[in-house]
């Protein structure tokens, strides 16, 4: 539960700040996890906006 309510919270914060994040990158891929190794791909800010997805391989590209 507690990684679905921090996902949320940076989904949020990112669609909120937008591109400037991204600074001198082409995208930031988003993650929440434990250090256990539990994690949560969230999607990646790119300069279009966010875009969703929950496989990290999407993301790669």
């Amino acid at each position: 539960m507690a990684l679905t309510y921090a996902a949320l919270a940076i989904r949020h914060l990112a669609q909120r700040m937008g591109p400037t994040i991204l600074g001198e990158a082409a995208q930031r891929v988003l993650l929440v996890g434990f250090d256990s190794g539990d994690f949560l791909c969230i999607g990646a800010v790119r300069q279009e906006g966010l875009v969703f997805s929950r496989s990290t391989e999407v993301m790669a590209s």
